[in-house]
């Protein structure tokens, strides 16, 4: 028996290159290694494959023999006759019963050409050896006979066999004619342990602190360790994704073997080609894992990987944005629970723990299941959002939840990789740097109002984003007039102020004349080229500026549509603006791919896309979100009516009374007259026009500066309206049919009025004797949602009543209806860090059975969903200087101690608790702590400083509760558990 120790990092890139320097793997023969799970097979696999093309001068059979799966006969036939392969298999592969080696190899017809054989003994023989005759053969173990020819199927191949009476004249193996086969018993009769009938030829492959299980084997051995001494050293120098200066990795490298695991070849080769250095590159687009990165200096090797060019540490950013705009839900909503899949919230209940009230979530599963969750663990559950009527789990027998966990876990690896090639894509490409320059600040000061914090914050956002050397996809969310147009003013400047051309894509010619206007009205002055594209200009006009925007005498080109065609070139593009993006289809985004990958990209909404959000949400698409309103703006006033004259006269009456203006939305261009006729009738005294997409653009242009500039009080209109006007004076909106609009376009026609300091009023009317269902719901919940800021939330229940899309393709929309939209977003988010090498800590429950009271009164709340909601917010936060916050935001002692939970469950993360109990014995009481592991005694002596009253037996520290001088004295000891 030969035993080598090889010392290297634990990582499986190091692992599966260091074993080819050893002289294991540059001979003959078979050898296991065993692993700790499939994900670990898999990524060896690959690996292994990898190195072999490279490093391997013996090719050998990589073989993935997965976790708990049933050998296969080939692998078990290659194994004994120690064939060059190796099997990468897990630990408890060892222990599975398999079928003797030596009943198999006694048991077993040898076939060879030239024979002499009868077709009847043959067939008898297969029979006694366990197989079927059958008229057609489908599976394996069976055969068939059609005259003097035989056809059998073993291991997943037929042999076809033909006879010339007694004489085997013809064997083939899936149409390749072959000289002998070996047909093996289908009885296994006989078993025994994987690891009892390991061939000694069989050399091994394990990590040290597994030596103790394989001792007792003579084979030859490859181990592992990174403590004794080692016959064999691979020295590795890690190398970080996140260092600054690329260059440095590169440098002195021009005689080393680099190897890069890629997503993307032809961008690797562009940068390869720019530092002038060739290197391996490796197709890594189907594999579960990046490789790490590291130098061997003593064997001149260098790997790398993508992560190299676009890894970004924003995982708790993004987390905190899921909690932030999680959808609310009530009682008699569908909910995911993470541990025990969807049920029904039946109903919220208080009941006495230890003499104190405590508030549950009662969950019903199916067959009458229940489960009582406490409201301070409601960041265990969250709305169900998918597709209708999903499958109630069981929590006993039957419940399928762990089954489909851990399949939905399993597609979420595929579905990260291909959302991360997106990202890679785009972040392997190169920007120019734009450095913040004095126009900045000039136009600053220019801004009348006051930065909000979230605006101010989306700012810096894009700031930093255009100081960055790869190309910005950054979302910026905020409701209707909420100053987002502002951050893309700011950003526009930038580019400009750094010698680029920025373009800006409206889907409206309103809207890019008032996007056009202000940006004349605050850039102009400083001497920055503006000019605009829409079909309500001149040709000649629109020529000049096309030959101007070629010949970059023009800085910032505002337009629609138009800017997608041929024509239009622009040579020093550094920053596209999309506003609005949910009004431009799939045609006009693939139009912008073109761009998209090496340019700055920013794209303004109220009310994002499905897809969008669903990016957004999943760690890949920046987002910034602008919840503050403006200075002195108002919620508006929403209600929802049968249509009748009376309703229509008090509202318009009602505005013109404080001689305000008047949007009357009419969407049918058909009958729009009759719609002005009418209102005509109605206030013979006003002064009232019409507006729609169907008017010559010299009339559209004239009535819309007429209402804008107040020589017009009502204005009867189409959809034409629902981008851009920011008209302060009209603050009554009227749409006709509301029934008819998805709720994000509904909320955004809103978003036309309330835009200074009035109150303002919008009337949602339909005229259908009775509301189907959805309409009812989108009509009641915009009436709902009728405060600042909604459009987010707006955006998640328009995805909810209109179904979950896709994140790119329809293939996901059944894994969302085994778990939920939110959860499954959250499983993405957490492959993708764990892809991109970021550490995404798993969340621990913490199990704490204390005595204090939790219970908040229903009054604090305007109703349920609001109060399940602010528990689910709570039970989500992960830093501590959020709980501060909010301790000095709320005086009453009940939350309190609700934020002092969970103060404790965030402390609780980086220790070897896993439960904090009260318990008692006939005459005291106490509270415990259960670990996971032995108390260290520098610990121990800690606590005891801080209470020498602690007492620490078998993994559980304890104390009685009469000796605490405040039971919130705990927080103290839980520090240094």
């Amino acid at each position: 028996m030969k035993q080598t120790k090889i010392t290297c990092t634990d990582k499986a890139a190091v692992q599966t290159i260091s074993i080819w320097q050893t002289p294991l793997l540059q001979g003959s023969g078979a050898i296991l290694w065993c692993l700790e799970n499939n994900q670990q097979i898999k990524i060896y696999s690959d690996l292994l494959n990898t190195w072999q093309k490279y490093f391997g001068k013996k090719k050998k059979e990589i073989i993935a023999w997965p976790d708990k799966e049933e050998i296969n006969l080939e692998l078990l036939i290659k194994l004994q006759n120690n064939k060059n392969i190796i099997i990468l298999t897990s630990f408890n592969n060892l222990e599975q019963n398999i079928p003797a080696w030596e009943y198999l190899n006694k048991n077993k017809i040898t076939l060879k050409l030239r024979q002499n054989y009868s077709l009847i003994q043959l067939a008898k023989d297969l029979v006694a050896l366990g197989f079927e005759q059958e008229a057609e053969v489908y599976q394996n173990n069976q055969f068939n006979i059609h005259g003097n020819v035989i056809d059998i199927q073993q291991q997943d191949k037929i042999f076809r066999l033909n006879f010339d009476i007694n004489n085997l004249e013809y064997i083939s193996q899936d149409n390749k004619k072959i000289s002998e086969i070996n047909i093996y018993s289908n009885k296994n009769i006989h078993k025994q342990t994987f690891i009892n009938s390991l061939p000694i030829k069989c050399s091994l492959i394990y990590k040290e602190h597994q030596a103790e299980y394989f001792q007792d084997l003579k084979n030859n051995k490859l181990i592992f360790d990174s403590l004794s001494k080692a016959d064999f050293e691979f020295k590795t120098q890690a190398i970080s994704p996140l260092i600054k200066n690329k260059a440095d990795i590169f440098k002195n490298k021009t005689n080393y073997n680099i190897f890069w695991f890629s997503k993307n070849k032809v961008q690797a080769n562009k940068i390869l080609k720019q530092y002038k250095l060739k290197a391996n590159i490796i197709d890594y687009s189907q594999s579960l894992k990046w490789p790490d990165m590291f130098v061997v200096d003593d064997q001149k090797i260098l790997v790398i990987n993508d992560t190299l060019f676009f890894l970004e540490d924003r995982l708790t950013k993004q987390t905190k944005q899921q909690r932030e705009f999680l959808p609310d839900f009530k009682v008699g909503d569908l909910v995911v629970h993470r541990d025990h899949g969807i049920a029904y919230l039946d109903k919220i209940t208080t009941m006495k723990v230890d003499d104190h009230d405590k508030e549950y979530m009662v969950l019903a599963y199916a067959d009458n299941d229940t489960l009582f969750v406490p409201l301070e663990l409601a960041d265990k559950i969250e709305k169900y959002i998918g597709p209708q009527n999903p499958k109630i789990q069981r929590l006993s027998i039957g419940n399928t939840w762990p089954q489909t966990l851990k399949k939905i876990k399993d597609h979420t690896l595929q579905l990260a990789n291909e959302l991360l090639h997106i990202e890679a894509t785009r972040k392997l490409h190169q920007t120019p740097v734009l450095k913040k320059q004095d126009l900045i600040k000039q136009v600053s000061r220019d801004f009348p109002y006051q930065v909000t914090p979230s605006q101010d914050a989306a700012i810096q956002d894009v700031m930093t984003d255009l100081a960055s050397s790869n190309p910005a996809d950054r979302l910026i969310c905020g409701d209707v007039g909420f100053g987002k147009t502002e951050v893309a003013l700011r950003a526009a400047a930038q580019a400009v102020a750094n010698g680029y051309q920025v373009a800006i894509l409206c889907p409206t010619t309103i809207l890019a004349q008032q996007h056009y206007d202000n940006f004349i009205n605050r850039l102009e002055k400083y001497g920055v080229n503006i000019a605009l594209l829409t079909r309500w200009q001149d040709k000649s006009k629109i020529k000049q500026n096309i030959s101007k925007i070629k010949n970059n005498q023009i800085d910032i080109i505002i337009g629609t549509h138009r800017l997608l065609s041929r024509d239009i070139v622009i040579p020093k593009l550094q920053l596209l603006i999309i506003d609005e993006e949910q009004n431009f289809g799939v045609e006009a985004k693939e139009k912008l791919k073109k761009h998209k990958a090496n340019i700055n990209l920013l794209t303004l909404t109220a009310t994002p896309i499905p897809r969008t959000l669903n990016l957004a949400l999943s760690a890949i698409k920046d987002i910034s979100l602008i919840t503050h309103p403006i200075s002195d703006r108002k919620s508006i006033e929403t209600s929802v009516h049968k249509t009748s004259d009376e309703v229509i006269s008090h509202a318009i009456q009602q505005e013109l009374d404080r001689k305000g203006q008047v949007y009357f939305l009419h969407n049918r261009v058909e009958t729009i007259n009759l719609a002005y006729k009418k209102i005509a009738k109605l206030f013979p005294k006003a002064k009232i026009a019409i507006a729609h997409g169907q008017l010559e653009d010299k009339q559209l242009a004239q009535v819309m500066h007429d209402f804008d500039t107040s020589q017009v009080d009502i204005l009867v209109c189409s959809t034409i309206i629902a981008n851009g006007l920011d008209i302060p004076n009209a603050n009554t909106l009227i749409i006709t049919e509301a029934d008819r609009f998805g709720l994000a376009q509904l909320h955004q026609l809103r978003g036309r009025i309330g835009r200074a300091n009035k109150q303002a009023y919008a009337y949602f009317l339909y005229s259908v004797s009775k509301l189907k269902k959805n309409a009812s719901l989108r009509l009641s919940h915009l009436k709902l949602a009728s405060d600042l800021g909604a459009g987010f939330k707006i955006a998640h229940r328009d995805l909810e009543l209109r179904g979950v899309g896709n994140i790119l393709g329809k293939a996901q929309s059944g894994k969302v209806k085994s778990i939920g939209l939110g959860f499954y977003q959250q499983l993405i988010a957490e492959t993708i860090a764990d892809l991109k090498g970021q550490v995404y800590q798993t969340w621990r429950d913490i199990e704490i059975k204390l005595k204090l009271d939790t219970t908040v009164p229903d009054k604090m709340f305007n109703n349920i969903a609001e109060k399940l909601s602010w528990y689910q917010k709570i039970s989500r936060i992960r830093n501590l200087e959020e709980i501060k916050k909010l301790y000095k935001k709320y005086k009453n002692p009940n939350i309190h101690n609700i934020l002092w939970l969970q103060e404790i469950r965030i402390l609780a993360q980086d220790t070897d608790i896993f439960n904090i109990n009260t318990y008692k014995t006939k005459d005291k009481e106490f509270i415990a702590f259960d670990l996971l592991r032995d108390l260290d005694n520098n610990k121990l002596l800690k606590i005891l400083k801080i209470n020498q009253n602690y007492n620490y037996n078998n993994h559980r520290l304890k104390i009685d509760v009469n000796l605490l001088s405040d039971i919130k004295e705990i927080k103290k000891a839980v520090k240094y558990l």
